[in-house]
């Protein structure tokens, strides 16, 4: 597989939005790319707790936001440094998403909060 100078769409973390839910935090790096974490065995109401049900994680920082948006990149090498696993989750969130939406997770489920470019 190509990576260099092969644009694709990815969700990167952003404080776009930040604040539409009250349980809304960033504590990540802007630009950076978006990932998946396991949640753990908390289970209380999903907007009270640790946030993992309702957060990414940072792929450089592994700090956390509620919030990403789909973006275009020039360089897909960062693809090497994932897992199988990781890279399914990027490659899909580029597929099912344009650019510009904000995304947000709510346990399993990841949703279109906004696209800024329509905004």
């Amino acid at each position: 597989m190509q990576y260099k100078g092969r644009k694709m769409l990815v969700p990167l973390m952003t404080r776009e939005t930040q604040g539409f839910r009250r349980s809304d935090f960033f504590w990540a790096k802007v630009g950076e790319l978006a990932l998946l974490s396991f949640p753990c065995d908390d289970y209380a109401h999903i907007d009270v707790g640790c946030g993992c049900r309702r957060s990414f994680s940072g792929f450089l920082s592994e700090k956390f936001s509620t919030t990403a948006i789909i973006s275009e990149v020039d360089d897909s090498s960062f693809l090497r440094k994932l897992t199988q696993e990781q890279i399914n989750w990027v490659v899909r969130a580029g597929r099912r998403f344009k650019e510009g939406d904000v995304i947000e997770r709510r346990d399993n489920r990841i949703d279109k909060r906004v696209n800024v470019n329509e905004v």
